[in-house]
């Protein structure tokens, strides 16, 4: 079988982006190839990188691509149609699901009062300025309005 990654002239760039652990779907979208023609070099080429590093939704469409390969013209069947168009289904269920985990870590509150950094740079900030009673006391109440703000 002829390996159309093989072939590019970017082949290194996507084995690299492979081994980079970039999910199979965003290798195909960043080098404009199919998804497939990553599949299939990554299984047959790229064998230091274990299964475990795709994710479970590669893993699933790559089970239907599969699938979708035992199809040809002359067996095309209502079955394989529909096994077609609930591929393009998870393809838009996995894209969503990208999307939501992307803004779901974007949305993450940052609490920078768990840093143990943190903490130390504010006691030596208010150890600092005891000797000042009124600018130590307008940092504490600094601290506790941002503190309020952000909670």
């Amino acid at each position: 079988m002829n390996c159309v990654i093989c072939k590019r002239r970017n082949r290194a760039a996507i084995e690299a982006a492979l081994e980079a652990g970039e999910p199979l779907v965003e290798v195909a979208k960043r080098f404009r190839t199919g998804y497939g023609d990553v599949w299939g070099h990554w299984r047959r080429h790229v064998k230091h990188i274990e299964p475990s590093d795709v994710s479970p939704l590669d893993a699933m469409t790559h089970l239907l691509d599969e699938a979708l390969a035992l199809v040809t013209p002359t067996n095309l069947s209502l079955p394989a149609l529909r096994l077609m168009e609930r591929r393009e289904k998870l393809m838009l269920l996995a894209e969503r699901l990208r999307r939501e985990q992307r803004k779901e870590e974007r949305e993450t509150p940052f609490d920078i009062e768990a840093l143990p950094e943190w903490q130390s740079l504010k006691g030596t900030i208010l150890l600092t300025l005891e000797r000042f009673p009124d600018a130590y006391q307008a940092m504490v109440e600094a601290l506790e309005k941002s503190r309020k703000d952000h909670s």
